[in-house]
């Protein structure tokens, strides 16, 4: 099947399909960015929930769940292609060290300011400590 073919069926799936069919798809890491914003745009929590757990998802489909589900805004946060604004609502020590590296290439961060940032989540109850927003209000 071509990979065109392969996303209608996908799309399709996701308009036709049964809910168990949407959280199989949800946990796929070979989706295109249409189907996955596609998912993200299904007003089904569970399978929601399931896609923000997929690290292959993109930013643009991780913040459509963040504003489509209140309630998995910090399930979303914990995923390291999260948007930076849904990264930085949590906690510091909810984190993986995954995300805050990813976090910090998305600031551009300087040396001093990695190094700054990794000595607080190192310190930093796991999980919990200061909001990671707060965190980095101080270091930039």
């Amino acid at each position: 099947m071509t990979d065109g073919r392969l996303e209608h069926g996908q799309l399709v799936m996701i308009e036709r399909g049964s809910r168990q069919d949407r959280l199989v798809l949800a946990g796929r890491h070979d989706l295109t960015p249409r189907v996955q914003f596609a998912l993200a745009s299904v007003a089904e929590l569970d399978v929601a929930r399931h896609l923000a757990a997929n690290y292959s998802l993109d930013v643009q489909s991780l913040a459509r769940l963040a504003d489509r589900f209140e309630e998995l805004r910090a399930c979303v946060a914990l995923n390291p292609n999260a948007p930076v604004d849904v990264i930085e609502s949590v906690p510091i020590g909810d984190h993986s060290p995954l995300s805050i590296e990813r976090y910090l290439e998305a600031r551009g961060a300087s040396r001093s300011q990695r190094e700054a940032l990794w000595h607080v989540y190192e310190s930093a109850p796991h999980p919990g400590g200061e909001l990671l927003a707060d965190v980095w209000a101080r270091l930039a």
